[in-house]
Parts: structure tokens; C-alpha cells; sequence
């Protein structure tokens, strides 16, 4: 399979190239790109994006010549265990869990958090 994306020098993409590579595989992963200017207001207006930390063009760029690396975001990204619980329950289109059937959930989540709590002690 002919890969779409790979280029024939190792030189950093032009801002057009990379804006077409990003759109295209957007495209294929069936995303809807925002292109009028009213659809990027509607679409700007429906992210949060104060939590994002701030970052200069200069620096993105430098970043993507993979000229330095961005400190780690201080973005909370964990999520609660009421959200581990929908996402199972969407995945059952809603359907209730049979009691064992959540017992053993929680066994296993309990476990692997433990095993990642040991894990992190011995480094």
C-alpha cells in the first residue's frame, strides 16, 4: 500500500504542504473541515480553548523543524471513574451491567491502577 504521506526528502514540509497533508487525512478519517468564515467562527466558538496552553507561531514552528521541544501542557487530562462507567454503558447502548459483570470491572481496573502504582514506585 502506496503510503500517501511520505515524502521524498527529509526536508520540513512547506506551510501549504503540511496544511494539505493535515486536511487529507482529516478527510479520510471522515472529520468535516470548517473552510468559510462563518464555519470557523461556529467552529472556534464551540472550543474551550482557554485551558490550552499558549504557545507563540515562531515557537510551533520551530517545534515542528524539530528545532526544541515544548514543555509538558499542564492540561488536566484524567477522567473520572463516572466516565469510565458511561463509556461502558454506551458501549452496551445503554443496557444495564449485570452486578458480576461490574464486579469484575472494578476488580480488573483496581488491579491494573495498583500494578501502574508498583510500576511507578520501582522506576
Amino acid at each position: 500500500m502506496k503510503n500517501h504521506y511520505a515524502r521524498e526528502s527529509d526536508t520540513v514540509p512547506t506551510a501549504q504542504e503540511a496544511h494539505l497533508a493535515l486536511r487529507q487525512a482529516a478527510l479520510e478519517l471522515g472529520l468535516r473541515i470548517p473552510t468559510t468564515p462563518d464555519e470557523i467562527e461556529v467552529f472556534e466558538r464551540s472550543l474551550d480553548l482557554s485551558k490550552l496552553p499558549k504557545i507563540s507561531d515562531e515557537d510551533a514552528m520551530a517545534f515542528f523543524r524539530g528545532e526544541i521541544e515544548l514543555k509538558d501542557s499542564t492540561v488536566d487530562t484524567s477522567v473520572s471513574a463516572e466516565f469510565y462507567e458511561e463509556l461502558a454503558m454506551a458501549a452496551r447502548f445503554g443496557g444495564e451491567i449485570p452486578p458480576e459483570v461490574k464486579a469484575l470491572m472494578e476488580s480488573d481496573r483496581a488491579e491494573e491502577e495498583l500494578k501502574q502504582k508498583k510500576d511507578g514506585s520501582d522506576a
